[in-house]
């Protein structure tokens, strides 16, 4: 019985322990964001920007309207920052030929916690 009555303890601790790491975590909210929807044609952009500093943009703008080589041209970007203050930003354009990324890392407290800049450029294409 005591073995028991020791395993709830143990367990409650933790659940005690996880609810108030969950609880130091600001809540984040949109700061900015506006939205233009498909005109008709497939063309639409969007942004927004959260609390965090974390955003996201992209445009899509059609190319060759009307011939066989048409196209969706789709350009945008998107930012977070890690926990250790590492901002990383992706800048990407999407065309006729594939995804073309260009991956930036910035700051951080040099603890071991982000990407090098190689993997993160693997992840995203």
């Amino acid at each position: 019985m005591s073995k028991l009555l020791a395993v709830v303890v143990l367990l409650s601790a933790a659940v005690a322990a996880v609810l108030g790491q969950q609880q130091q975590q600001p809540q984040v909210t949109i700061t900015k964001y506006s939205f233009t929807p498909n005109t008709g044609n497939g063309e639409y952009s969007f942004e927004y920007e959260l609390s965090d500093g974390s955003a996201r943009s992209e445009q899509g703008v059609l190319q060759n309207a009307g011939t066989e080589n048409e196209f969706l041209l789709v350009t945008g970007s998107f930012r977070w920052t890690s926990p250790d203050g590492q901002v990383t930003q992706v800048d990407y354009t999407a065309d006729d030929t594939g995804y073309h990324p260009k991956v930036q890392i910035q700051g951080g407290g040099g603890g071991g916690g982000g990407f090098s800049p190689a993997l993160a450029a693997s992840l995203v294409g």
